[in-house]
């Protein structure tokens, strides 16, 4: 683990540095390899996507609450009942 300082000057910032180590990571470690991703932020779907079908394993943890906000759909919780 590395932490690593984005400076707060683009809008973006932080989610392009984060997408770059990701392909940066994929390029060093061919599959099979996991990827864990800790966002709620749906901007990373695609690119964790295109990282699991080829052969990737993508693990990710958000909050329940973050995921569904907004999908149109029930939450979980309400699925399940």
């Amino acid at each position: 683990v590395a932490l690593v300082h984005v400076p707060n000057g683009r809008k973006d910032a932080a989610d392009k540095a984060l997408m770059a180590d990701m392909f940066l990571f994929a390029l060093d470690y061919p599959p099979p390899a996991a990827v864990l991703l800790i966002s709620s932020d749906r901007d990373f779907a695609l690119a964790m996507n295109r990282l699991a079908q080829r052969g990737y394993t993508v693990l990710l943890a958000a909050s329940l609450a973050a995921t569904w906000r907004g999908s149109g759909g029930p939450s979980p919780a309400v699925a399940e009942q």
